[in-house]
């Protein structure tokens, strides 16, 4: 499985990697995910199969 964080307002922290306003990141191969909000922010997390056949 494959996660998707996307940022829809304010900036967030990503295991570790910045997520800026309106930017997204894929997380996969990973037990637990980290999500650090640095100001009021809104975000999506979208959950998806990797390699669907």
């Amino acid at each position: 499985m494959c996660l998707f964080v996307f940022n829809i307002s304010g900036n967030i922290t990503v295991n570790g990697q910045q997520v800026s306003e309106r930017d997204a990141i894929g997380v996969w191969d990973t037990d637990q995910i980290s999500i650090n909000c640095n100001e009021e922010s809104e975000f999506l997390i979208i959950e998806t199969v990797i390699n669907q056949k």
